[in-house]
């Protein structure tokens, strides 16, 4: 009947229509949690933010997968969704699951320093290098990241425990390019800007800190790399 037929187009609507919407609320929060993921990505709204590294943070991390994961299927019915809708829902679950199954089993952050480069330095050079927001609006936004790399260097310090050796050596090289990152290049990159003094002050008090932080991975961290590399 044209009638029932036209109840199950629309019930199918409504559903993948609910499944949109969970989904942009997972990638909302998810994006609050990791500003650095969420410029990678496209989104802007927090390109003034790095987001916290720590154990706690991370643990939220966790938690917010396991929980949207538990959430969709009383959220969105899989039966009513159209087919396409499904593999969307599919693809969703698989997404989570896996996510959470690597975060259980892996932490970079515990386990490899090149961990924490993205958002040391990569997460200004991103800003400075492919954003299409204003330039002084980047360069805000550069100068407000790097007054938070402190705490990435903190969190650095106190989460990394017995990582591979290969992953500190390469750490080191790319630590030497972050300080001469901030010596030099990002002033290249920001241009002519009335922020150039708060992105000169910015900048000289970060060096000190990478500088800090490389002897803290040659000295300390490196000669107790014995982590294995290898999946067992």
């Amino acid at each position: 009947h044209p009638d029932i037929a036209l109840g199950i187009q629309r019930e199918a609507a409504d559903a993948d229509a609910s499944l949109a919407a969970f989904f942009q609320e997972y990638l909302d929060a998810s994006f609050r949690l990791r500003p650095t993921m969420a410029t990678g990505l496209g989104d802007h709204r927090f390109d003034d933010q790095l987001g916290d590294l720590s154990a706690a943070a991370r643990a939220r991390w966790q938690e917010h997968a396991r929980a949207t994961l538990e959430v969709l299927p009383r959220r969105v019915d899989y039966a009513t969704l159209t087919r396409a809708g499904q593999i969307d829902f599919e693809i969703f679950e698989h997404d989570l699951r896996a996510s959470l199954w690597h975060q259980e089993n892996f932490d970079p952050f515990v386990t490899d320093p090149r961990s924490y480069n993205e958002c040391i330095s990569g997460s200004v050079f991103s800003l400075l290098t492919q954003s299409t927001l204003p330039r002084e609006t980047n360069v805000a936004n550069a100068v407000a990241r790097i007054r938070q790399v402190p705490k990435v260097v903190a969190d650095a310090k106190q989460n990394l425990q017995n990582p591979q050796r290969v992953c500190v050596e390469t750490a080191i090289q790319q630590n030497r390019g972050a300080i001469s990152f901030y010596e030099t290049d990002v002033f290249a990159l920001a241009g002519r800007t009335k922020q150039l003094a708060a992105l000169k002050a910015a900048a000289a008090e970060i060096v000190p800190v990478l500088k800090d932080y490389q002897k803290f991975l040659e000295d300390d961290l490196l000669p107790r790399a014995n982590g294995e590399w290898r999946i067992s």
